[in-house]
């Protein structure tokens, strides 16, 4: 044991843990949408470390301005034409792109396309999420399994499971992410 160093307990350790986890969720969540560039599949596999578990789009600028009304007493969406509109955008040729339908302090819906074969890296939340498959068919890894998500599937994720995602054809999904329970400070 080295002299003067402290060493936190186990929970101490787990609220450290959250509350950086949080800020990086904060960062992933501007106020416009997430950037649509997606890594090269075929590049290196990434390592999970603490700093990498986050959603892929901190750190790079926001795409387009978002509508006035992100959140209020209801919230709607034309899930068909949202998709057509992404799929006009020019980021869809990079395989990739996305648009907050929904933004509370403690929830966000993210609708998301993907083209065929497109891949999101390996990443992880501090918050639950579900990720629902409106059209096409996606595969998720997570905790050594793959799970298939064609049109109309459904699968939620604990906080901190890394998890990967890709397109096995051109694909739609809504990403829920859900406020974890305990975190002090409100998603960004």
């Amino acid at each position: 044991m080295h002299a003067g160093r402290h060493h936190h307990t186990a929970d101490e350790e787990n609220r450290i843990r959250e509350t950086a986890l949080d800020h990086t969720i904060e960062d992933s969540f501007p106020a416009s949408d997430p950037p649509s560039s997606i890594p090269n599949p075929d590049a290196d596999e990434l390592s999970l470390t603490e700093a990498d578990m986050s959603e892929p789009y901190a750190g790079l600028p926001p795409t387009r301005p978002h509508p006035s009304a992100l959140a209020g007493p209801y919230l709607e969406a034309d899930l068909t034409r949202e998709i057509d509109q992404l799929h006009e955008e020019a980021e869809w040729n990079n395989g990739h792109n996305a648009k907050t339908l929904i933004k509370y302090d403690d929830l966000r819906v993210v609708l998301q396309v993907l083209k065929a074969h497109a891949r999101i890296p390996q990443h992880a939340t501090a918050s639950r999420i579900s990720i629902q498959t409106i059209t096409g068919h996606i595969h998720v890894r997570a905790s050594g399994r793959t799970f298939d998500l064609p049109a109309g599937r459904i699968l939620a994720l604990d906080r901190l499971i890394p998890h990967d995602v890709e397109a096995a054809q051109d694909s739609a999904f809504l990403l829920t992410i859900v406020r974890s329970e305990g975190a002090a400070d409100p998603v960004g």
